[in-house]
Formats: structure tokens, sequence, C-alpha cells
């Protein structure tokens, strides 16, 4: 069940950018189905580390490109990668630890809510930069 739809409004305009995002709301789904599906602990963890490492790498796929080409806020959206990666990992963590301490529900609101809203509000900010460049 998809509960999170990909709509043109998410789109950043990048074709390997918007790609990666695409695939990380497939994640978010399957998380939710698993939720839904009264997944195990184990499975759940597995796709949350799913989740943790596909953003990190699209993550350096980002900064790779906006460095390559000077982009001159790359320190604000490195940081800002910082923030969403650290906060991942210290979620993903504290589920490995700990299960039933974590709200499972919790963990998929924030991939959906925190990652989302960087897909929309801070990733479009590139978006002219990039294609300048040639990058599309």
């Amino acid at each position: 069940m998809s509960i999170i739809v990909w709509t043109p409004a998410l789109s950043v305009g990048i074709a390997q950018f918007d790609a990666e995002h695409q695939s990380l709301l497939g994640m978010f789904n399957d998380l939710f189905t698993s939720i839904g599906d009264g997944g195990s602990p184990e499975q759940l963890g597995e796709l949350i580390e799913g989740i943790v490492n596909y953003t990190n790498r699209h993550f350096a796929h980002e900064e790779f490109h906006l460095t390559k080409y000077g982009y001159p806020q790359l320190e604000q959206h490195k940081a800002h990668h910082r923030r969403l990666s650290d906060e991942a990992a210290a979620i993903q963590s504290r589920y490995a630890a700990a299960p039933d301490s974590v709200p499972i529900m919790d963990v998929f609101m924030f991939f959906r809510t925190g990652l989302i809203r960087h897909f929309y509000n801070v990733d479009p900010l590139y978006t002219k930069f990039l294609q300048a460049h040639g990058v599309s």
C-alpha cells in the first residue's frame, strides 16, 4: 500500500535526484506496509537500516554535485544533511537496541516528515544552480 505518492510538487528538476527521492518514498511505503502487516522488529529494523543507508548515499551524491560546481550554500545544505543523518542514525540505533521502547509509527513519521520536508523545502534551492551548470 502506498501512503506516500510521488507528485510533481516533490520534483527538484534534477532527474537523478528525483529518481533517488522516488526510491526513498518507495522505501517509506514499504516500512508503512510492514508496520501495518505486523512486521517483526527484525524486519522493521532492516527496513529502517535500508532507509538510513540509502539516505546517506543520496546525501553524498547530492553533495558531490554541489561541491563539484561550487554551490554557494553548500555548507548550509551539508549541515541540514548532517542533522537529518544524525537524527536518523540515533533513531536507528535506539530501535536496534530496544525495539519495544521506540514507537515504530514515530520512526515512520520522522522519515516521512523530515525527509520529505527536506525534499520539498531545501533541495529545490539548488535546482537552478545545478541546471545552470548542465545538470538536469
